[in-house]
């Protein structure tokens, strides 16, 4: 599992940092099915800020993890990157932050274009995937390996919307699961619930972005709902729960001089966000045995160390078998 030292709000965008501003904790282990759901999440979200920067720093870290880059291409709005391992496939959608916001939040149901399948999509989104879907297509013909696709923002709207069209493709790819970061509504309740996708709709507290364009315009969500609440938790909460914690979240960043809908949107968040919950999760259950195991000379660390992750303890037990 990869850690990234992220510096909150950074002082240049992501295309102008270099790969030499992130660290890595770990290459990944084996293949992505190996992780557990939070420790994919985190990985997707990686990718998904990753690829914002410039295409040789993204190159750097890609082949520091054990990945290649195999295409790229641009649309309108778009570039896609097809990456691949010795086990896994992957398709990152990067959105290139152009699409007008307002224009997106007006939009109703009623112009909306035609899917290729049942009910409506977004007329932007499906002007944008009409132009990479082809080149992604293509590149897929002769895969193999487990098929995975992720995206945050625009990009997020744009993997859901290409994952949906591999599974009526005739390419033999379909893919495992879906990991979006704060995105938008793509399609009307007939689009959205017309395949069976693994999807995971991540959302941090107060991301505006996933509130458009509107529910009263016809647009719904799709996929599981990932839902962090102001304290980074994980939360499965009825939607008046959700409207007091977004409250409150938003409060908190007033009173910090933030303001929390916008901030919440940034990848950085995301990513600072699920590696809070892997920290969490892989946490040792009895830190007296770790200081025990410590003491008496063993490589696993101190309770007041960073935890190892699955993939530090797979590693671990390797290297001694």
């Amino acid at each position: 599992m990869p850690k990234t030292i992220i510096t909150r709000n950074p002082q240049k965008p992501l295309f102008m940092r270099s790969a030499e501003e992130f660290r890595l904790k770990t290459q990944p282990f084996g293949s992505l099915s190996e992780l557990s759901l939070n420790e994919r999440g985190l990985w997707f979200a990686e990718m998904s800020m990753y690829c914002h920067l410039a295409l040789e720093q993204f190159e750097k870290l890609m082949a520091e993890m054990g990945w290649s880059i195999v295409a790229n291409f641009q649309g309108q709005h778009a570039v896609v990157y097809l990456l691949e391992s010795k086990t896994d496939f992957v398709v990152v959608i990067r959105g290139s932050g152009e699409h007008d916001w307002d224009e997106i939040q007006k939009e109703d149901r009623s112009k909306a274009g035609l899917s290729e399948t049942v009910g409506k999509v977004n007329r932007l989104f499906k002007t944008d995937s009409d132009a990479i879907w082809p080149h992604i297509e293509k590149g897929l013909e002769s895969n193999r390996k487990p098929l995975w696709f992720c995206g945050y923002s625009v990009g997020g709207a744009l993997a859901s919307i290409c994952a949906q069209r591999s599974l009526l493709s005739y390419i033999r790819s379909e893919p495992e699961e879906v990991h979006t970061f704060g995105s938008p509504r793509v399609g009307d309740k007939k689009y959205v619930s017309h395949v069976e996708l693994k999807h995971y709709r991540w959302v941090n507290n107060n991301d505006y972005v996933c509130r458009l364009p509107f529910p009263i315009s016809g647009y719904r969500h799709s996929g599981v709902e990932m839902y962090l609440n102001r304290l980074g938790e994980l939360a499965t909460i009825p939607i008046w729960r959700k409207m007091i914690d977004r409250g409150l979240g938003f409060l908190g960043g007033l009173f910090k001089g933030k303001l929390d809908h916008l901030e919440d949107h940034e990848i950085v968040q995301y990513v600072e966000r699920i590696f809070a919950l892997v920290r969490k999760e892989n946490r040792p259950r009895n830190p007296s045995s770790v200081n025990q195991a410590t003491s008496q000379g063993s490589d696993v660390a101190s309770s007041d160390s960073e935890p190892m992750s699955t993939l530090d303890r797979k590693q671990t037990s390797a290297m001694h078998a």
